[in-house]
């Protein structure tokens, strides 16, 4: 399978593409609220069939690479809203 970065920047075109050649993408929640740089459609894109996972980014935005740290802030996230 291909991998494909964050991707927080998509549209509905580019999330089917992204499907229709079985790319996968990384949620870096923590690193994307810290640097500011968007929110990842991760409904939209397992809806579409794109893979998700989770991830860290590097120490600019995480410094202990912590990947319990960044499940624990996405089940915060999703309980906010």
């Amino acid at each position: 399978m291909k991998h494909a970065g964050q991707a927080i920047h998509r549209d509905d075109k580019e999330i089917a593409r992204l499907a229709a050649a079985r790319v996968g993408v990384t949620h870096c929640l923590c690193s994307n609220q810290l640097l500011a740089s968007g929110t990842c459609r991760v409904c939209t894109m397992e809806q579409a069939g794109v893979p998700v996972g989770l991830g860290v980014d590097g120490s600019a935005s995480n410094n202990a690479s912590n990947l319990m740290q960044e499940a624990s802030g996405g089940r915060s996230w999703a309980g906010s809203r």
